[in-house]
């Protein structure tokens, strides 16, 4: 891929990587960044077509290049297979890639794939309260009843930070679709389990994430918000390593979080609102920038 993703300040630049050239005037929240290079690579790929791929991105500033962008993006979404109950907008198959990783990540793998695994902490973030007051009104005051009934005091997003050799810390973490990330920053009120890594650990970090989806088969890139969610993208990775589990026979109790009630309870209209909304709300909530992040490196 010709292009990068360039952190400064509170956002990310998308950089030609042969010209150094940013296209936008200042930084943009990660999300939206992602939806640019996405644009930008496949424009380079000649995957757009049409009116769009006889424009060259490169030779536009500013308004026009937004302009590009915006419509270009537009038609992507076109070609999607559903978009889910309408809530979200969150849109599957060209954009999502559901039946693979997103080209950044595939990008990230393939740069470092063959690193070995040097420490994992696994992190939670509870979900906004905005989050919470929205889904209960859309059910109309049932999701507090439930939540109330099995005494769930919030909700959490997990995600873990795997350290790989030479001190680089990789975010790997499962919204609608799966996000990985270097350098990642941690907000101030994410709870924190840092595994033991057990002696003549010898993974790499391909190697972890090709065993997590030989566990989890065909539930590996697709997203419920409550029975394929984050937690058990998490969980079955630590799982495929039972030498792991072994080392840290508590991390289960931090990581999964028990909604059978949710699923129990909510109507089938509630669970579709539930599940648009909560996939909105993790890639708003956790990708949004943090404040500071200390690589976690085993000794």
């Amino acid at each position: 891929m010709p292009y990068k993703l360039v952190k400064s300040g509170k956002g990310y630049y998308v950089e030609n990587k042969d010209t150094g050239k940013r296209y936008s005037n200042k930084p943009i929240p990660l999300t939206n960044a992602k939806k640019q290079m996405k644009v930008l690579y496949m424009h380079s790929k000649g995957e757009l077509g049409g009116e769009f791929q006889n424009v060259n991105p490169d030779h536009l500033e500013g308004a026009g290049l937004a302009d590009f962008l915006k419509k270009a993006y537009n038609k992507i979404a076109q070609k999607t297979k559903s978009v889910v109950s309408g809530i979200t907008g969150r849109v599957q198959g060209v954009i999502m890639g559901r039946n693979d990783y997103p080209p950044a990540e595939r990008d990230l793998i393939q740069k470092y794939g063959d690193k070995k695994v040097v420490g994992i902490c696994a992190y939670r973030e509870p979900l906004d309260k905005k989050v919470n007051t929205l889904v209960n009104t859309i059910t109309l005051g049932k999701f507090n009843d439930i939540k109330d009934k099995y005494s769930i005091d919030e909700l959490y997003h997990l995600y873990m930070v795997v350290t790989l050799e030479g001190g680089i810390p990789i975010l790997v973490e499962k919204n609608e679709v799966i996000n990985i990330h270097e350098y990642p920053n941690i907000k101030p009120n994410a709870q924190k389990f840092e595994l033991t890594i057990p002696p003549n650990f010898n993974l790499t970090f391909k190697q972890m994430l090709d065993a997590g989806q030989a566990y989890m088969g065909s539930d590996w890139f697709t997203y419920d918000a409550i029975k394929n969610n984050c937690q058990r993208f998490i969980m079955s990775i630590l799982n495929a390593q039972p030498e792991l589990i072994k080392a840290n026979p508590d991390v289960g109790k931090f990581v999964q979080q028990d909604t059978s009630g949710l699923d129990r309870d909510l109507s089938k209209t509630s669970k579709n609102l539930f599940n648009g909304i909560t996939g909105l709300a993790s890639r708003l909530n956790v990708l949004a920038k943090g404040y500071g992040f200390n690589p976690v490196i085993h000794k």
